[in-house]
């Protein structure tokens, strides 16, 4: 059989112009975020296809609540993680910045766009500064909302506390050596990073944003919050903070190592 997929969506516009083969659309994209119009349009091009693919459970329901009639169409297929190369990547100590290897920090990963929110999770490191509560915070990664972020960062005089680290040849390193990772994204498809972070056995506070971030939380691998809520990022980065090693181990790592072979 012959197939054609499309792995991005790309050919939505004449996918109807295909024909004499099976034709696959994988969904990587919640569609929380479109009007009613467009919600209704899309279906219309989903319906053209053999099999549409969802890459988590969340926005397969999404999808068969908008569209019942695509029942027999929708099948979820997570998105997966490559363990062995993060594995070696971890291992491989040629990195830039090794100095900042040794501080005591937590990271962020992700392009500098104004949907991940990288607000969020600054104002709640102003919050922990208030109340005298030091840790240090590395951003990872590069966008066209890189520079207002580098001046936001300059004007609540926080330069010394979160570090934009740009993009990264090897960004895992900098996940293994992190206390934590923090999320603050408003919406996915299906968040990666979450499961590199899951890979490099790091604790997970996330924005419960959709798609699919609480069916990972909900493995006992970390905590969430609001979207936009950084009062109450705040709170959850505290408590992680001065929660016991071992409390942390058998509350979160032991979880985290039982579940990541799910997303391999």
């Amino acid at each position: 059989t012959k197939l054609f997929i499309d792995y991005n969506g790309g050919s939505t516009k004449y996918i109807h112009r295909i024909k004499k083969v099976k034709k696959i659309l994988w969904c990587h994209t919640s569609i929380s975020h479109m009007n009613e119009g467009k919600i209704k349009r899309y279906g219309k091009k989903l319906f053209r296809y053999d099999l549409v693919v969802a890459i988590c459970e969340e926005m397969g329901n999404e999808l068969l609540r908008n569209y019942p009639y695509l029942k027999n169409k929708i099948k979820t297929i997570y998105n997966f993680v490559d363990l062995e190369k993060i594995l070696l990547k971890v291992g491989n100590d040629i990195v830039k910045n090794r100095k900042l290897l040794k501080d005591d920090y937590c990271v962020s990963i992700g392009r500098i766009v104004e949907t991940k929110d990288y607000i969020t999770t600054i104002k709640a490191f102003q919050i922990l500064k208030e109340k005298g509560i030091y840790k240090k915070l590395y951003i990872v990664g590069d966008g066209p909302d890189i520079e207002n972020l580098k001046q936001y960062i300059k004007k609540i005089n926080m330069e010394d506390q979160i570090i934009l680290l740009g993009m990264q040849e090897n960004p895992y390193i900098w996940l293994k050596n992190a206390d934590f990772f923090i999320h603050s994204s408003k919406i996915e498809g299906f968040p990666m990073v979450l499961l590199e972070a899951m890979a490099c056995e790091k604790i997970i506070i996330s924005s419960i944003c959709k798609t699919g971030v609480k069916e990972i939380l909900d493995l006992g691998v970390g905590e969430g919050f609001r979207i936009g809520d950084y009062k109450e990022l705040a709170i959850l980065i505290e408590k992680v903070l001065k929660m016991p090693k071992e409390e942390k181990e058998s509350k979160y790592i032991s979880n985290i190592k039982k579940n990541i072979n799910k997303f391999s």
